[in-house]
């Protein structure tokens, strides 16, 4: 039986990338996924690819950095299938500067509103309905940024940062009404986002001869993990901030 037969998850950023991944991986273990997000017709384009290969899927339409479209979104779960006990927080974005002091108050509000205050508000409206369910499992994608730092990024790793923490700070709350909290931090990942920066192949170029593996992460890479950790295979894991970057981080 797939590992998540039961399960109603709902997926930020699934319009693309790696919420794109981790939506269809989690439906093909069986889960009934919301996938929400900005952009309608990039999320009725994987609805219809997860219900044409069998799968159970909805769209939700909305920017979770504001707490009202947040809160549509839970209710958009809860409305289509009962209830709602995961959620995954994949939405985000990057906003580069050359240098901490020339990075804008506006660039710095809007790194900590799709990371962190996205998160926020997810959280408030999601963990009542997983309450009811008397379980539930969240999920966020920080990066290994958040432990390591490039030039001109430093609102990007800071805000990644504040996942981690958060995080912990989540399971630590939430863990005696038996909700698990846990994130991701991915490395470099070839997305349609990231394949469009400056330099890209020579940025894969330097990730990959540094990184032990040898090569820079697939979309797949982190819906996998995802898929373990939202498993009943890490019933006893909570906390926990998982690096996937193919080593680049150790070396």
């Amino acid at each position: 039986m797939p590992s998540l037969t039961d399960r109603v998850v709902l997926v930020t950023g699934a319009g693309s990338g790696i919420g794109r991944a981790i939506a269809r991986r989690l439906a093909r273990e069986g889960a009934a996924v919301v996938l929400a997000g900005r952009d309608e017709k990039k999320l009725l384009a994987v609805v219809n690819e997860l219900s044409s290969s069998g799968g159970i899927a909805v769209e939700a339409v909305g920017d979770v950095r504001l707490e009202r479209d947040a809160t549509k979104m839970c209710e958009t779960a809860v409305g289509a299938f009962g209830r709602l006990d995961t959620l995954v927080h994949c939405a985000g974005e990057v906003v580069r500067g050359p240098t901490l002091d020339a990075t804008t108050r506006e660039q710095w509000d809007a790194t900590f509103d799709a990371h962190v205050r996205a998160l926020h508000w997810l959280a408030r409206a999601g963990v009542p309905e997983m309450r009811r369910c008397g379980e539930g499992c969240l999920l966020n994608v920080a990066s290994n940024l958040a432990f390591l730092a490039i030039p001109g990024l430093a609102a990007y790793s800071a805000a990644k940062g504040a996942v981690t923490s958060l995080t912990r700070a989540l399971a630590v709350d939430l863990g005696p009404e038996g909700i698990r909290v846990n994130a991701l931090a991915p490395g470099l990942v070839e997305t349609p986002a990231t394949a469009g920066l400056e330099n890209f192949a020579e940025k894969r170029a330097s990730y990959s001869a540094r990184a032990p593996l040898r090569r820079i992460g697939a979309p797949d890479d982190v819906a996998g993990a995802a898929a373990f950790l939202l498993s009943k295979d890490a019933a006893w894991i909570t906390g926990q901030t998982l690096i996937i970057d193919g080593g680049y981080s150790i070396a």
